[in-house]
């Protein structure tokens, strides 16, 4: 298998990430549980983080929010859909005997999740981008470009592991 037989899934596996990030932090604000030390916090937290990176004013943060909360049963729909999809497809790829056709069949509903995960995170974007300064999505774009990067580096590594370059 090659790097780049392997580049695509790790991608869609970094945007079901973002989704799912997302869904957390959409979920705990739709919620209304976003005080300190409380289970879930990461999210707001992220969204801390990557405000200030952003250099975010008071109001962008309420309007991004209110963005989130307008998907939240969206998010948390497609972030359960996808830990039951993963879920089942890790349980059919550990049961013996080996089925492979359940397997496939589970792998194909987790690329379907992925696919809708992937469009919900579009459209999400699409509706934050302009709540965005053109330099706050040079920001943001350097940022993905970052993950990809790291995306790159963690392959190269794997590669080196498989193939008994790497100690």
């Amino acid at each position: 298998m090659s790097i780049r037989s392997i580049r695509r899934p790790v991608l869609i596996a970094a945007g079901i990430l973002a989704i799912a990030v997302s869904g957390l932090f959409a979920g705990k604000i739709f919620a209304n549980q976003m005080g300190h030390g409380q289970p879930g916090m990461r999210a707001a937290r992220m969204f801390e983080r990557l405000s200030r990176r952003l250099d975010l004013s008071d109001a962008q943060k309420t309007q991004i929010r209110g963005i989130l909360r307008a998907h939240a049963d969206e998010i948390e729909a497609q972030v359960r859909n996808g830990m039951d999809a993963r879920r089942a497809l890790r349980a059919a790829a550990l049961a013996q005997p080996v089925d492979e056709a359940s397997i496939r069949t589970l792998a194909q509903r987790v690329g379907v999740v992925q696919g809708d995960g992937a469009v919900l995170f579009a459209r999400i974007r699409a509706e934050v981008l302009p709540v965005l300064t053109p330099d706050q999505q040079d920001r943001l774009a350097r940022f993905h470009d970052r993950m990809l990067t790291r995306g790159d580096a963690a392959l190269k590594s794997l590669d080196e592991f498989l193939r008994g370059s790497a100690n």
